[in-house]
This record gives structure tokens, C-alpha cells and sequence, in this order.
């Protein structure tokens, strides 16, 4: 069955075309071909299908060119009058060809639609009947740049092959739904459930039965299992008797007396809703100005670290994302759907050998199984920053819709009202795009992470805590906050330094996100990277004699047809595309081996082999 919505052009950023599609589903790629040939490897067959027309439609959008033939054939005229009677009754049979043409294709048409047409996507750029157009606000009259109809239209194309609901716990982690922040987030996930009548919500304090025991924990996530059945996650609390022994003290046992615990930074509890006995009342102090006596409060977090116990304060912790998002209820009734927004941004140059750097912005959606999102098809474009261009100015509107999307809204949804929910998700990007979105400064700085707070010359050092030095959302809030009340620009620059920050925070702050958690390192520009810094430290190590060796195996070396030509890795290393740096990763462990052996044994190797091919041959 053909899936088909019409997107209509309106101010929505995001999706802000000029024009008017129609879009059908293809049929997902199989599963098992998981790898980077087929994630990368866009076939020709591939993009034809994406963006197939067909030819009465060109016909019909650029018929222009017959008419400008004709009418300069009618200038021009004929030498003969035969010749001419016999042109026109040419074109006579000619025309009445292709309206016997047309009759049968439409007769074919009107088959193909009764038999419910195939599964082939296709693309059909032309104007929309507008008799034919839903209208909204209850009018009677067709907006065509109402923004609710592009939107709508849009998510019923989207929504078919998308997952909506709560976390699902599995062992093997592929899909965003089977992440902590899925989870854990308002914004995707299930944030309450009903158990025995009462509401429990996600991030809220618990007592449960555990281990024949009553225990006290921290309700992290609502999730289900493979089986489909309801599982909660939890954190442990412990009081000052389940603390470790090296912990224990006079102060903080009058500190339990007060009414302290102490939040346990380790593997989280699963359990079933049947454990769940009823609420608590625990606070982190530093989220409060006012604590109560009769509540329980939280200030310090314990975890193992290189095996042994350690102890930090609570606010070195990332925040439960029920701490800072607040959603407002849905209308009752209404089936609510929440969208997770990934926005890729890179910059790119539009030569190989050139570098015009221009930044792309990309929008893929969470919902789709990993099989999806790897296709061409399921990328968005946001749109491009010229080179020069302002970030901020180009992504401000995308920002605005965002927030109200963020609080949701009422769509169609299949001709149906439905809540809406979207939010920012994961901003993946490159080193320098990365920490400029989350507001470090570039990773050739001091302290230039955007994950933790290490200084440069202590990157290669493994035996730090890192839970002490990471970045925390709150924290960051707090450095900020500092360097914009400094006066002058020589303070604002030396604090901003001394912290790792850029003097004003990014733009995407302004959305509910942490921004350090949520813009991790991009695993593949990392490894492309070290791939290229690789290549020139070994180019380097070669005199003039090895290297011209070295040419010569890597000329001779046979590498697979369907792969691109390759540059030269010693004089045009600079001008490798990244996937090239890949391709050359897995083979270079083999051009190393020839090129290590001596000459002479290289060359009778090379011989024998010949050889054998030559006999196989005859």
C-alpha cells in the first residue's frame, strides 16, 4: 500500500522547501547488511529510485520546448506544399498516437490504483488541486502556507515506520529508544505511571521491595521489557548504616540523625511495579533553597572508582532530566506522540583540492530503527551557512519552533487530532562545530573538552577520576553566569580560559538539553582523523628512497574495483576524503608488510605469483 503525504511549503525551518511533494515509503533494507559498505555505498540504482520521474510528468512541466519548437518551425515554413500537407498530416497521426498513448495509460493507472499501486517511492514535483486540500481553523478556505498542514502532512508520512513509547530494555543497545536518555527524558519516553491509583513519576523518590529488604531509591526510568511488561528503573539510596566503612564518622553520622542519605552512583536496580510500595520525600540540597525538616535530603554521592570507594559532592552529578524539563499536560484523550530530533552540522569544503568551507545542517529523526536512518532518503535538510555566515542567525528560527514543539501541540495526525511532543535529542558534529554548540572553546585550547574539564597536557594521562573532572550541565551554568558579570573583556577572556568556556553560551542552551551529555564526540570524524594524522607521521619516517618503494607497492597493489581512485597517500595525503582514510585503514596493513620486506624477496614473490596465475590460466 502506497504511504503518500504532501508536504506544503510554510515557515517551518526545518522542513523549508519551496515547493510541494509527494513522498512513498520504500521497503527497508534487510537487516543483516549492517556495515559500512552498505551505510556509505549509494548506488546509482539508489538514487534513480529516489528520484524517479516519470516521463508524461517532465513532459507536462516543461512543455514549453514544444511550443517554442513549433512556433519556430511555423517562422521558418516549408519549401513545398506537399511537403508541408504531409508534415501536417504526420503530426495528425502523431497526435492521435499519443492521445491512444494517454487513453491506455490512464486505463493502466486506474488498474495499477485498484490493485493498491507498489511499494516504490517516488517523487512528483507539481502543483496541488486545492479543491482537493484539507482546510483548517474550521474556514472553509485553503491556507497554503498554514504551517499546520505541512507539519501534519509531514508526520503522517514519517510516523509509519517510527517508534513511539517507552524505553525498551534490551542487552544489545542499536537503537536510541534503547538508551539511558530515552528513558529518562520527558521529552521521549514515558514519564509516569499508575500503580495501585497513584501517580509515580519519573525522577521522583521511592520505597521498594528489593532483596527480602525495604529499600529507599531514586525512580530513573520507565521501561519495558522484551516480553512487553513494565519494568522501573531504579538508583539506590543508602542511609549512614550501608555506607562504606571508610565513610563513616562522627560528622556524617549526626548528619544522618538530621536526616541525610546518600545517593549510590552505580549499576542501576531493575525492578517489577509489583515491588513498588509507596512514595518518599528526599531532596538534593543544592536543587532547593528551602529544604524541610521532615524531608530526607541529599548531599553527597558515593562510587567506585579503580576499584576502591570514593565520595563526591552531589552537585559533580548530571541532572535527572525531570529536573529541568517541564512538560505541560496533554489534552485528555489525545494519543501523544514525542519525536527525538538529531541535528547533524559539519563543515565541509565544496572542492576536493580547494577549501571553500561551507556548513551543512542536517535533521534525522530518533524514531526510525537504525536501518532507516541510514538511508539517504531519511536525512533532512536544514539548510547550508556560507562560508563567513553567522550559525546563530541561520539556526534562530529553527530554535523558535523547537521551544514550542518542545510544550507540544495539537495536530492532524491521519485526519485525527494528536498531541505532538519534539525534542532536541543528540547535536552530533565534528571536534571544532561540536564544542562551539556546546559552548567550550576549540580543542586546541587548554582545557578544550567538551566532555570534561582536563587540562591539554593531561589528555594522555588514564589514571584521572573522571567523574570529579566532567563538565555538568548546572555547573557550566554556573561558569557562565560568572564570566557575564565581569566588566571588562580582559577579565570576561581570562575567566572564560581559565573555565575552558566561550564567553557567551550557544544558542541551543536555550533548548530543554544537557549540553554536554547530549553533544557527544563523533566516533567517526575521531577515527578518521587519527587515521590521517597516522598516514603523515609514517610518510614522514621515509627517506627519499623508501617512499619512492613505497609508491611503487601501493601502484601495484590491488585494490577493489568499485573503490575510487585513490591519491597519493605521501604528496596529496592533505586532499583524503574521510572515507578514503577508511579504505586506506584496511588496507595499509598490507602495503606495510610488502613494503617492509626486502626488495629482492619482494620481487620473487611477486614473480612466483605471477606464475601461478599464469598456470592456473593455462
Amino acid at each position: 500500500m502506497n504511504l503518500i503525504a504532501t508536504l506544503a511549503p510554510s515557515s517551518t525551518t526545518a522542513f523549508n522547501h519551496s515547493y510541494q511533494t509527494n513522498i512513498q515509503i520504500s521497503p527497508p533494507l534487510p537487516k543483516n547488511n549492517d556495515d559500512m559498505e552498505v551505510q556509505y555505498d549509494h548506488k546509482d540504482d539508489d538514487m534513480i529510485s529516489q528520484y524517479e520521474y516519470d516521463d508524461d510528468d517532465i513532459i507536462s512541466q516543461y512543455a514549453f520546448n514544444n511550443l517554442y519548437n513549433e512556433k519556430e518551425e511555423e517562422e521558418e515554413g516549408t519549401e513545398g506544399g506537399g511537403e508541408k500537407k504531409e508534415e501536417e498530416e504526420t503530426e495528425e497521426g502523431r497526435e492521435e498516437k499519443e492521445e491512444k498513448e494517454t487513453e491506455e495509460g490512464g486505463k493502466e493507472e486506474k488498474e495499477e490504483a485498484e490493485k493498491g499501486g507498489d511499494d516504490h517511492h517516488q517523487i512528483v514535483d507539481k502543483a496541488l488541486d486545492k479543491n482537493k486540500m484539507p482546510s483548517y481553523n474550521g474556514d472553509g478556505e485553503f491556507a497554503l502556507y498554514f504551517e499546520n498542514f505541512m507539519t501534519a502532512s509531514l508526520f503522517c508520512w514519517l510516523q509509519k515506520c517510527m517508534y513511539f513509547g517507552p524505553e525498551i530494555d534490551f542487552e544489545t543497545k542499536s537503537e536510541h529508544w534503547h538508551g539511558t536518555l530515552w528513558g529518562e527524558s520527558p521529552l521521549f519516553g514515558d514519564d509516569q505511571i499508575k500503580i495501585l491509583e497513584v501517580i509515580y513519576k519519573s525522577g521522583e523518590f521511592i520505597y521498594y521491595h528489593y532483596n527480602n529488604e525495604r529499600q529507599l531509591g531514586r525512580l530513573r526510568a520507565i521501561l519495558k521489557n522484551a516480553n512487553n511488561e513494565y519494568r522501573l528503573r531504579i538508583q539506590e539510596v543508602v542511609s549512614y548504616d550501608n555506607l562504606p566503612e571508610i565513610f563513616k564518622g562522627r560528622v556524617r553520622q549526626e548528619r544522618s540523625i538530621a536526616g541525610e542519605v546518600w545517593l549510590k552512583d552505580e549499576a542501576y536496580q531493575t525492578i517489577a511495579i509489583s515491588q513498588v510500595l509507596e512514595k518518599a520525600n528526599v531532596m538534593i540540597v543544592y536543587q532547593h533553597q528551602y529544604v524541610p525538616e521532615t524531608a530526607l535530603r541529599i548531599t553527597e554521592i558515593i562510587y567506585r572508582y579503580q576499584s576502591r570507594w570514593h565520595i563526591r559532592d552531589v552537585i559533580f552529578s548530571y541532572q535527572h532530566p525531570s529536573d529541568y524539563i517541564t512538560l505541560r499536560l496533554p489534552p485528555s484523550s489525545l494519543p501523544v506522540y514525542k519525536l527525538f530530533i538529531d541535528l547533524y552540522y559539519d563543515d565541509f569544503g565544496t572542492y576536493r583540492n580547494v577549501y571553500h568551507s561551507l556548513g551543512g545542517i542536517y535533521l534525522q529523526f530518533g524514531n526510525m530503527p537504525s536501518h532507516e536512518r541510514k538511508l539517504l532518503k531519511n536525512h533532512f535538510v536544514l539548510g547550508f551557512v556560507p562560508f563567513g555566515g553567522n550559525f546563530n542567525e541561520f539556526i534562530q528560527p529553527f530554535i523558535s519552533e523547537m521551544k514550542e514543539f518542545e510544550q507540544g501541540k495539537l495536530m492532524k495526525v491521519n485526519g485525527q487530532d494528536a498531541w505532538v511532543i519534539a525534542g532536541l535529542g543528540v547535536v552530533t558534529a565534528d571536534l571544532p562545530q561540536g564544542n562551539d554548540m556546546a559552548g567550550v572553546l576549540r580543542h586546541n585550547a587548554m582545557k578544550g573538552c567538551r566532555t570534561c574539564s582536563v587540562s591539554y597536557n593531561s589528555l594522555t594521562d588514564f589514571n584521572q577520576d573522571l567523574q570529579k573532572i566532567s563538565r555538568y550541565h548546572h555547573v557550566t551554568d554556573n561558569q557562565f553566569k560568572e564570566i557575564l558579570r565581569e566588566n571588562g573583556t580582559s577579565a570576561k577572556k581570562h575567566l572564560s580560559s581559565q573555565y575552558g568556556l566561550r564567553p557567551q553560551p550557544s544558542i541551543l542552551d536555550n533548548l530543554n538539553k544537557d549540553r554536554h551529555s547530549q553533544t557527544p564526540q563523533d566516533v567517526y570524524h575521531a577515527t578518521a582523523g587519527k587515521i590521517g594524522r597516522f598516514l603523515k607521521l609514517t610518510c614522514e619516517l621515509f627517506l627519499r628512497e623508501g617512499k619512492d618503494d613505497f609508491i611503487e607497492v601501493w601502484k601495484e597493489f590491488e585494490k577493489p574495483k568499485k573503490w575510487s581512485r585513490l591519491p597519493n597517500p605521501i604528496s596529496h595525503h592533505a586532499s583524503f576524503m574521510m572515507s578514503d582514510y577508511f579504505q586506506l585503514a584496511m588496507i595499509m596493513p598490507f602495503i606495510l608488510y610488502r613494503f617492509l620486506k626486502t626488495k629482492e624477496e619482494w620481487n620473487w614473490n611477486k614473480n612466483a605469483t605471477f606464475g601461478i596465475r599464469v598456470s592456473q590460466i593455462r
